[in-house]
């Protein structure tokens, strides 16, 4: 075990890691119980994980004295329970090892979990618990869980078999665990001790091997390294506090965002990618994608920005002060004046919330794109998408004149799924609107008309664009020039967004 290993292991924290020992008796516990992501979810009636659920309501849900409703009681819901029933749901995992870790702690009134140990696709992940499950509001070293922001990071992650893979403001080390699974080597790091203490005790669980936790700020811990992936969610908010690590970076206005943009930047190998969350501010929503697109410049990075949302200063500082303070009204008003303030003394009019995707790629001019798409939370895995995206806009940007593109041959995407709406008339039924859109992956879409409609149905993959374009000049009645103008840009919007594919010029 390495020296920097054993500091974590050792770091301040609940859990006494180096006695968890193999904890695969814990493992088969909780799946012979069915404590499963699917099940758990049913039960409380969430749709993704941090999701807040009606405490009262699904206590009473539960009360059937089974193993998987003590499960639930004892490390999703913050609940006591007797010991001789954790005796009974944890079997065949000695209650008395756990307590030995750390995991369980013993009271007049039965054992508790000190945190809420989550199942996750097939992972269990123990973090603090957050919620009507909390007795307190949360402390600075607070331990976040798997939550929308972790699932989308995760979703939008390239994966790529044999990686060394650095995991960046790690927590609870989900991102770390998941990267275990398809990386050689991986290396989590985090300035919360506390966070890295529940990372390694996941990993023990989960029985993963090739990870390291390292403690530090940002991109100390690994300075001088390169990797060929980098994930990060850093403490990215745009606040004027500095109380909770998890949140609160330090830096003034975005400082952080562009501090780990530029450092992921710098550390990856050629042909790595990054994926990173960040919050940005900008005046007007005609320049929102601006400061990230400067921090990336003479990076060496193609760089793809997504935009989740984009919120006034009001509504951002309320999203996140109603986590920590949503039971005291008084000092919740009196730290959204705080907040307002801090944005009014910088200038902040607008704030960014969204991914920026990177890849090393030696080039003469690098390319930047970005995209607003609101509509991607829970979804799925999207790293072979995103390459895809990428060659994609590797062809585009190396076309040098508009004969080259009108030489391919392009092919519909089976992943395509045309909608149409149809409404009701005197002579029947008529089509009111087309959307295409993809079926899986990232949730590009949007409404057609009859002549790009046209054009995609004869995207076969066979014939030049050159030929395809020519038929509809033919048939449109309008200026040449004009209808060959469109149908380049609508091809080549088609192709950015993966709904076309390029099969390569037509052999003469």
């Amino acid at each position: 075990m390495k020296n920097n290993e054993m500091s974590v292991l050792q770091a301040r924290g609940p859990l006494v890691v180096e006695a968890a020992g193999d904890l695969a008796l814990l493992r088969e516990a909780l799946k012979q119980a069915g404590f499963t992501a699917p099940a758990v979810a049913q039960t409380l009636g969430i749709r993704s994980p941090g999701e807040g659920v009606d405490l009262p309501v699904v206590l009473r849900r539960i009360e059937a004295p089974t193993e998987y409703n003590t499960l639930l009681r004892l490390f999703f819901l913050g609940q006591s329970v007797t010991e001789a029933s954790a005796v009974r749901a944890l079997k065949p995992m000695p209650v008395p090892t756990l307590l030995k870790v750390g995991l369980l702690r013993a009271s007049r009134r039965g054992v508790h979990s000190i945190g809420r140990l989550a199942p996750f696709e097939d992972l269990y992940c123990l973090s603090d618990f957050t919620g009507p499950e909390a007795s307190k509001p949360p402390r600075p070293a607070h331990v976040l869980g798997v939550n929308p922001a972790s699932v989308i990071l995760a979703n939008l992650t390239v994966r790529r078999r044999r990686e060394t893979v650095f995991d960046l403001g790690a927590g609870c080390g989900i991102q770390s665990l998941l990267a275990s699974q398809h990386a050689a080597r991986v290396i989590g790091s985090d300035l919360n001790l506390r966070a890295l203490n529940f990372a390694a005790f996941n990993a023990r669980l989960n029985g993963l091997g090739n990870l390291e936790w390292r403690a530090g700020s940002y991109f100390a811990p690994v300075h001088g390294e390169q990797f060929d992936l980098v994930v990060a969610n850093p403490p990215f908010a745009i606040s004027p506090e500095s109380c909770l690590l998890y949140r609160d970076g330090g830096l003034p206005g975005d400082g952080v965002s562009e501090q780990v943009v530029q450092g992921a930047a710098a550390c990856l190998k050629e042909g790595g990618y990054a994926s990173v969350l960040l919050n940005w501010h900008h005046a007007t929503d005609t320049d929102w994608h601006e400061r990230p697109w400067a921090w990336l410049a003479d990076s060496g990075c193609d760089g793809w920005l997504i935009r989740f949302a984009d919120q006034d200063p009001l509504t951002y500082a309320a999203a996140w002060l109603v986590q920590s303070h949503h039971q005291n009204p008084h000092r919740y008003g009196r730290l959204l004046d705080q907040w307002l303030k801090y944005y009014a003394d910088l200038g902040i009019r607008r704030i960014g919330i969204g991914q920026l995707t990177l890849r090393r790629r030696q080039a003469q001019t690098n390319w930047f794109r970005c995209d607003t798409l609101p509509e991607i939370q829970g979804g799925c895995p999207c790293g072979d998408q995103i390459q895809r995206i990428f060659a994609a806009e590797d062809f585009l940007n190396g076309l040098q004149k508009d004969e080259e593109f009108m030489a391919q041959r392009l092919a519909i995407s089976p992943d395509v799924v045309l909608d149409q709406r149809l409404a009701p008339r005197d002579a029947g039924w008529v089509v009111e609107a087309i959307n295409l859109r993809l079926a899986r992956g990232l949730p590009f879409a949007g409404n057609v008309d009859a002549a790009l409609l046209r054009l995609v149905n004869t995207c076969d993959g066979k014939r030049p664009l050159r030929d395809l374009i020519a038929a509809m000049v033919e048939g449109s009645g309008q200026n040449a020039q004009t209808v060959r103008q469109q149908c380049l840009e609508m091809a080549r919007n088609l192709v950015r967004w993966g709904m076309l594919v390029p099969r390569g010029p037509m052999e003469t």
